[in-house]
């Protein structure tokens, strides 16, 4: 199993939005280098409801932060990571042997320029977008026969 976040970067590695050398993305830290920089951190979740049975169904959250030196490029990375959000329908994301559904990203809003860091000589610009996350993994198809097994038939569902 991964993180969230992990499946979440993944998922921006394989659009072609945050790369190793000029987009570069981290997980639940943002180091003081380099200066262009996409991280991914995790959030509370948000309560859905509860299903009959009493188990309570939580969506989890992240913020994608954009750190960068100048505001258009920062800008630019976020409206293109928020357009591809919209886009979400059912993609495939692969980590090794695991893969995973990501159903759907909802933004809970627009992403939101924050102004320069007030905690570096840098002075570098900082956006954020909130989003939900639809995720389920993926297991191999069962076939359904003699030998049907339910527990075999499950889907884990990690939202």
């Amino acid at each position: 199993m991964n993180l969230g976040s992990e499946i979440i970067q993944k998922w921006l590695q394989d659009q072609g939005l945050v790369n190793g050398t000029t987009w570069p993305s981290k997980i639940e830290s943002f180091p003081e280098d380099p200066d262009n920089l996409v991280a991914i951190i995790t959030t509370s979740a948000v309560k859905q409801g509860r299903l009959m049975e009493g188990e309570v169904i939580e969506k989890p959250t992240f913020e994608i932060q954009v750190r960068c030196r100048t505001f258009k490029d920062g800008y630019l990375k976020m409206l293109a990571i928020q357009q591809a959000i919209d886009a979400v329908h059912k993609n495939e994301v692969s980590i090794g042997d695991d893969t995973y559904v990501l159903h759907a990203i909802k933004r809970n809003s627009g992403f939101a320029p924050l102004g320069a860091e007030t905690t570096s000589l840098k002075r570098r610009e900082w956006f954020v977008l909130p989003i939900q996350v639809t995720l389920f993994q993926s297991y191999a198809p069962v076939i359904i026969g003699e030998d049907f097994n339910q527990e075999d038939f499950n889907t884990e569902d990690f939202a």
